[in-house]
């Protein structure tokens, strides 16, 4: 247990030290913490991932995949969610939920442009986030698309730079991908 605190509190601090703009809860990477009784695997509880991600000054949650608990803890913490889809049915159960706009992971394997081009007409109201093998290279054809609000990629917070804390050059790509268009 005091390994699943220390983590928790690495997380919290990585987002304490991002500027205002750039506060995202990763609930994936969070979620993966738990220590599970029956295996390695690492997990926690929605209601925790989004507490302890609103401590740490979060200001919005991302989550690739979205269930009721992810959504109930989000509510809970009082902390905005960006919920994650890769079906159409899981869109369609976020819209159900009054989630218009949504996460959609990984974009790239689960079908792509062709994919989410394809819902315009029957999911109109749908806005799209892809992430998962977007770059700076693909993002604008993504952005091309009418359904596609924005993009993310890790391209932008690389993990050499996290690690090495050079949050100027981390500025510097986010200010880039700012400027990119479809």
């Amino acid at each position: 247990m005091a390994k699943l605190h220390d983590r928790v509190a690495e997380v919290q601090e990585r987002i304490r030290r991002r500027s205002a703009a750039s506060q995202i809860a990763y609930l994936d990477e969070i979620m993966m913490m738990r220590q599970s009784p029956d295996s390695n695997r690492r997990q926690i509880s929605c209601s925790n991932m989004a507490h302890a991600a609103k401590e740490a000054g979060a200001h919005f949650a991302v989550s690739p995949g979205t269930t009721q608990a992810v959504i109930d803890g989000c509510e809970a913490a009082d902390l905005p969610l960006l919920p994650g889809a890769s079906t159409v049915s899981e869109m369609m159960h976020l819209l159900e939920a009054g989630f218009t706009t949504m996460k959609f992971f990984p974009a790239s394997a689960a079908g792509g442009t062709s994919l989410i081009r394809s819902l315009t007409s029957p999911l109109p109201q749908i806005k799209i986030c892809p992430t998962g093998d977007i770059s700076a290279i693909s993002a604008p054809e993504w952005l091309a698309l009418p359904n596609v609000e924005c993009v993310g990629g890790s391209w932008v917070a690389p993990q050499n730079l996290i690690n090495a804390g050079d949050f100027a050059a981390i500025e510097a790509l986010a200010t880039e991908a700012a400027s990119l268009t479809g």
